[in-house]
């Protein structure tokens, strides 16, 4: 079988079932689809990415009372990472809870779910502290941080004004009532 070119023929002839038309075609799609420089190996790559769940970053809290926020941790290196270890770094007196605190294998590509649970001691004063998630493993290691906002469950200055507020109240409807009688 000659092959033909729409101005004429090949120069070459080959028949139907060659080994040589399937060897040239291998060639030929190989150095169509992998440019020169581009076979390479890849090398073992072990990475970890830790980061806060959406609508858990910026997160209120109340003193004295255990709040549960969630992060994900996902394993987007070629290789698995194996004997991972969960550390917090949190305020002086608070209590961090990781479910779970460890994890034996992550497999590449995959990821998992972590709870924590925070309790801010009672009297924490308000505002914002920062909570921090270490994961590491002996191949890698990352952190993230979150924002956790105290809001006091008992604050003094709070019934000082709603008794302030009862006060004036009381003084007001007093001066109606005697202003209402003299006349």
């Amino acid at each position: 079988m000659i092959f033909q070119h729409v101005n004429g023929y090949y120069p070459f002839r080959m028949r139907k079932g060659s080994k040589y038309l399937w060897f040239l075609l291998v060639v030929i799609a190989f150095m169509v689809l992998v440019p020169s420089g581009q076979v390479t190996a890849q090398e073992d790559r072990f990475e970890l990415v830790l980061r806060v769940l959406p609508g858990y970053y910026y997160r209120e809290i109340t003193a004295g009372e255990e709040s549960t926020l969630y992060l994900a941790i996902s394993n987007i290196g070629n290789q698995a990472v194996k004997d991972i270890r969960l550390i917090s770094d949190h305020p002086r007196g608070w209590h961090v809870d990781l479910r779970p605190d460890s994890i034996d294998y992550l497999g590449a590509g995959s990821s998992q779910t972590i709870d924590v649970s925070v309790t801010a001691p009672s009297g924490t004063e308000r505002g914002e502290y920062t909570l921090t998630i270490v994961a590491e493993a002996s191949q890698t290691r990352t952190a993230t941080s979150t924002v956790v906002r105290v809001e006091s469950a008992f604050s003094l200055w709070l019934w000082i004004g709603v008794g302030l507020a009862i006060l004036v109240i009381a003084i007001f409807v007093m001066v109606y009532l005697r202003l209402g009688r003299e006349r």
